[in-house]
């Protein structure tokens, strides 16, 4: 795909790297533990109590939160190579 907009021309590369940088912040700012929406969360959640939270149980969460999304990033990248890294996974095995 950015082959595609590199052949369309700066004002495309210029849209096109404008839109990534806003998809990253949209997914950077959901409620999920270990980005900063989850972060945000903590505080939001904090001034309504009027009290810090515990830290011991945030960090836990975030933890949790990072864990989950590494196992994410790990499956996603496992099924890609399946479906379209045959041939690099063949090139793999071949070295053991």
């Amino acid at each position: 795909m950015t082959g595609q907009v590199v052949e369309m021309g700066l004002r495309y590369i210029w849209q096109f790297t404008a839109l990534l940088s806003l998809n990253l912040a949209v997914i950077n700012f959901l409620p999920f533990p270990a980005l900063d929406g989850g972060r945000f969360l903590f505080l939001v959640i904090e001034k309504l109590r009027r009290r810090p939270n515990n830290q011991q149980l945030e960090n836990v969460i975030h933890n949790i939160g990072f864990s989950l999304l590494l196992l994410l990033i790990a499956v996603v990248t496992y099924r890609d190579l399946l479906r379209y890294g045959e041939g690099f996974i063949g090139r793999i095995k071949d070295l053991f």
